[in-house]
């Protein structure tokens, strides 16, 4: 087997990557802490029956529990040219044909170093508003996060439809 190695202009930003994955870890734990305290504090999702549980694991973030299923968040990294990010992928649980379960990945969000996470660069995206000042900004950015992972639990992933020109 034969095997191409990387332009330079594609491993640039390794050059900072491992400080940049501690940078990205704790904007994740800023996000996911912002998610289980909406699961905790807010009426609406307390009557919806959605939980979100922080984990243990190394990648694994977060169990997500609703009537209508099981999910998880899981972190996993992108490089682009320029820069890594982190991309909280939430996976709904579903069962193969031996009934073992498995993981599909159905929505997410890109977590960058110093950015806002967001779904999508489109404006139907979800972007969270880390910084903010406005409280109800922030807040409304959190639950359209939670309700898009649990409607990609009961109906598959939810993707960005791309117009051809």
């Amino acid at each position: 087997m034969d095997f191409d190695g990387l332009p330079e202009e594609d491993w640039k930003g390794f050059r900072d990557a491992a400080s940049a994955a501690s940078g990205i870890k704790a904007q994740a734990n800023t996000v996911l802490s912002l998610l289980i305290e909406a699961c905790t504090t807010q009426r609406s999702l307390i009557e919806a029956k959605i939980a979100l549980t922080k984990s243990e694991g190394a990648n694994e973030l977060a169990l997500l529990e609703t009537p209508f299923g099981k999910g998880r968040l899981v972190l996993s990294w992108e490089m682009t040219p320029t820069e890594l990010l982190g991309n909280m992928i939430c996976e709904r649980q579903r069962f193969d044909e031996y009934d073992r379960v498995c993981w599909e990945p159905v929505w997410g969000l890109k977590i960058p170093r110093y950015e806002n996470p967001y779904s999508s660069a489109n404006e139907k995206g979800v972007k969270i508003e880390l910084d903010s000042s406005f409280r109800d900004d922030s807040i409304m950015s959190i639950y359209r996060a939670i309700f898009s992972m649990t409607y990609s639990l009961i109906n598959g992933p939810v993707l960005i439809s791309k117009q051809v020109a």
